[in-house]
């Protein structure tokens, strides 16, 4: 999708992806009635969490059921990013895909077993 409308591919980058997402929603590519595509973008912000933040997919079951989750390794710190984009949107409230990011980034960093050491690499994304 974005290779059609942008010229631009994917590539597990996290400043050029999370800008190809905001682009989705901005330019209304992706709107609130799009579930699955939102789920998808989701997908993808999860695919950049787990690469910066050495997190694994897993499925998580609780007593609401079922959904898939990112795992700090071994700990009880999850993530649910496939929902973070597509609840904000269905809501009417603000998209700001830089802004999901690092609050998510910023809820994980201090569960890091070298946390100085990620919080050099895995500096929150500017907000430009």
């Amino acid at each position: 999708m974005t290779q059609r409308h942008f010229g631009s591919s994917l590539h597990q980058d996290k400043n050029h992806d999370l800008r190809l997402l905001q682009r989705l929603w901005d330019d209304k590519i992706v709107t609130a009635d799009n579930a699955q595509t939102l789920q998808d973008m989701g997908i993808v912000l999860g695919d950049l969490f787990a690469k910066e933040l050495d997190m694994h997919w897993v499925l998580y079951t609780d007593a609401k059921g079922r959904s898939r989750a990112l795992q700090l390794r071994h700990t009880e710190h999850f993530l649910f990013p496939i929902t973070m984009i597509s609840r904000r949107a269905i809501a009417g409230a603000e998209v700001n895909v830089k802004a999901i990011y690092n609050k998510a980034v910023a809820h994980i960093l201090p569960h890091l077993d070298d946390y100085s050491s990620y919080r050099r690499r895995i500096l929150p994304v500017d907000h430009h």
